[in-house]
């Protein structure tokens, strides 16, 4: 499909047309200001601009930008536009600033990618002190609901909905990354059911999303760097790339949404036919400084389950110079490893792996200089300064530190012939960190050059798969799922919170990024009290809450009885020959809303869908209110095409063949308990 791109002369706008879509930007008072993103035929005019023009740039302004230390907003004129084939750039000049701002149309999944460059014309240096990134307005005369993810650490992703009105609805980060409280995510409804907008902020530094309509005018959406101590110096000749963002409108529900923004992220996720491998991780069965004997065992239960790859985390390195006083937790940068816990290094591990027919994984956290390591003791002037604990965070906006940090990574992959790197990143930095000597903001040179390290480590090994983490999912936003293959989605053990969990991260990421674990088994055994949310489900449950994105185990198999390696093993089969492929590729349809964390309410029910439509998998958890069974409708498949039920249960449904009408209609599925689940697939077989 192309779009309809337009110049209107007299009004100085810019419109795109296709389906029933259309998209307006245009400039007024000397500022570029989106104008209108909806359906076509509901444009409607600025009532009182003139009044309220300052109000209207900060909540829909295109190319907001402050400079100096007045923080004077910049006036924009034409310079001037050239489109092609789904593509606009407008060019806009101030007296000593140029700014291209391009924008890419995809739609055929009803999307926009827009990105900003601002260079500098004139002859001495600029000091950049806020720019956005995007706008987006949404036709007056209409009532809106803000969708957004709120959270905390072991709590990510929880769901808000918010009407849209005059009191701004402020989204943000200062961590120095995307952060646990906020996502760089937002949908915002229509109230009567015809459309939804949405949209991602592609960045993973300080960040924020502001959202408000102010009186009978649009509704405005804006974005980019959080301005709050923000500074870029700008020398002359120099360019500065803005953070990209991506939104797009769809008519319809928030599934339609959200089918949109996942083609998009699994279009960029490099290696995207790749499968991601179940995992087993050393992590949660012994937490700290597991020794080798417990490894080998724990190698030995990976195979048993039928896992594919084998990751040892955190805890197995130390510093050339130790400091008896530091924990292990403390003993990061230079990455040797321990031989009080593995005498023979990475080879009897690896050896292990290989004989088990198993990958072999690796825990890093490369950007955490603990305070023995050879960097905090001779290169301080590389880190940032840490707000939390003892340790430094290395700036990976300066070339020379960027290098070493990864001729260290790429050292402990070859040597321990990984196969898998998880790369966490367990550090705050303080708001906008320290100034770089040639004035670059150090936190967005932080950002640029982790997603340059990341793409050096993945040229450089291209069998790799790179799994990010962050102390769950610190940092996890479209940017991060365009440099790798998965993300690790919370530090949370429990299954049901993490049911939660997956039910509001799956809003703003595809499901094969979002990987999850099957943790608390035995049900009593302690993981640690400040994870927990209370402990509820049986085996089955549990398995399949980790089965809803990329799916791995980690947990206390040394104490599990045979019955519960065989449970786990039919569903680790089951997930890699029927369901990573609908997963990882598919549509889904979240068919409830989000449960509760503490597991109140009656059912959860998620369905996945292939692109073709001839398989699909539901995911069914009944909770602590639910009666026995529920009628579930199942949407996206052919009304006369005849389809058949595979339950992994057998109590699961009665009819066993339906065509897709009757299904669209509802089945109904029996649980026979609370916390108990089923698990279907659905396969067509006529028509």
């Amino acid at each position: 499909m192309e779009v309809s791109i337009i110049f209107d002369e007299t009004t100085i706008a810019w419109k795109a047309y296709w389906g029933d879509t259309s998209w307006i930007v245009g400039i007024e008072d000397r500022q570029l200001i989106a104008k209108h993103f909806g359906h076509t035929g509901t444009e409607r005019a600025d009532k009182h601009f003139a009044q309220f023009t300052q109000a209207a740039v900060l909540n829909r302004g295109e190319c907001k930008v402050h400079i100096g230390e007045d923080n004077k907003l910049v006036d924009w004129t034409l310079h001037g536009w050239r489109a092609d084939v789904n593509r606009l750039i407008i060019e806009l000049e101030s007296e000593i600033l140029i700014a291209i701002l391009e924008y890419k149309f995809f739609p055929d999944i009803d999307l926009i990618e827009r990105s900003t460059q601002i260079e500098n014309t004139g002859q001495g240096k600029v000091s950049l002190r806020s720019a956005s990134s995007f706008a987006v307005a949404l036709p007056a005369g209409t009532k809106y609901q803000l969708i957004h993810l709120d959270g905390q650490w072991g709590h990510e992703c929880q769901v808000v909905k918010t009407p849209v009105g005059q009191f701004e609805t402020l989204l943000q980060s200062q961590e120095g990354k995307t952060g646990f409280e906020h996502s760089p995510w937002f949908a915002v409804e229509e109230l009567n059911g015809t459309g939804v907008c949405f949209g991602a902020l592609l960045w993973s530094g300080n960040w924020q999303l502001r959202v408000r309509q102010l009186y009978e005018n649009p509704v405005g959406i804006t974005g980019g760097i959080h301005p709050s101590g923000f500074q870029q110096v700008l020398w002359p000749n120099a360019a500065f790339h803005l953070p990209s963002a991506v939104f797009g409108y769809v008519h319809g529900v928030l599934n339609n949404a959200i089918h949109r923004l996942h083609d998009y992220q699994r279009m960029n996720r490099p290696d995207r036919d790749k499968p991601i491998d179940v995992q087993f991780n050393s992590w949660y069965p012994y937490q700290g400084e597991p020794d080798e004997k417990k490894v080998l065992e724990l190698i030995n239960h990976a195979e048993r389950l039928g896992c594919e790859v084998f990751v040892l985390d955190a805890g197995w390195y130390t510093t050339e110079v130790e400091n008896p006083e530091e924990s292990w937790i403390v003993r990061t940068g230079d990455w040797l490893i321990n031989r009080k816990l593995f005498p023979n290094g990475f080879k009897q591990i690896k050896q292990k792996c290989r004989e088990k027919h198993l990958r072999f994984g690796i825990w890093l956290e490369p950007e955490a200089a603990g305070p023995s390591s050879w960097v905090a003791l001779h290169k301080q002037e590389w880190c940032h300064t840490a707000t939390e604990g003892t340790r430094k965070t290395i700036n990976l906006g300066i070339a020379e530190a960027r290098v070493w940090v990864r001729e260290q990574i790429s050292r402990i992959i070859m040597e321990s012939e990984a196969d898998w790197l998880k790369w966490d990143f367990n550090i705050a930095i303080e708001s906008n960190g320290k100034p770089l000597k040639d004035g670059s903001n150090p936190i967005v040179a932080h950002t640029h050059g982790l997603y340059l390290l990341m793409a050096e480590i993945r040229e450089k090994f291209p069998e790799l798969c790179l799994e990010m983490c962050a102390g769950g999912g610190g940092r996890f936003d479209t940017m991060i799922i365009s440099n790798s293959h998965t993300n690790w989605m919370t530090d949370q053990v429990n299954a049901m919170t993490n049911l939660s969990i997956h039910f509001g991260s799956q809003l703003a990421h595809c499901a094969v990024h979002c990987n999850d674990w099957l943790i608390q088994w035995p049900q009593y055994h302690d993981y640690g009290d400040h994870y927990n949310s209370g402990s509820y489900g049986d085996l089955e449950f549990r398995t399949r809450v980790a089965m809803l994105g990329s799916f791995g185990i980690s947990s206390a198999t040394h104490l599990w009885e045979d019955e519960d390696f065989e449970i786990v093993a039919k569903h680790v089969e089951i997930y890699k020959k029927e369901i990573r492929r609908v997963l990882h590729h598919g549509d889904q349809y979240l068919l409830t809303k989000q449960p509760s964390v503490d597991g109140i309410g009656h059912w959860a029910v998620a369905w996945y869908l292939s692109k073709d439509g001839r398989e699909g998998v539901l995911y069914c958890f009944r909770l602590s209110q639910g009666a026995e069974n529920e009628i579930v409708i199942i949407p996206g498949l052919q009304d006369e095409a005849l389809y058949e039920i595979i339950p992994m249960n057998d109590f699961s449904v009665e009819k066993r063949k339906c065509n897709g009408k009757e299904l669209a209609s509802g089945i109904k599925v029996y649980c026979p308990g609370l916390f108990t689940s089923a698990l279907l697939l659905i396969k067509k077989i006529k028509g």
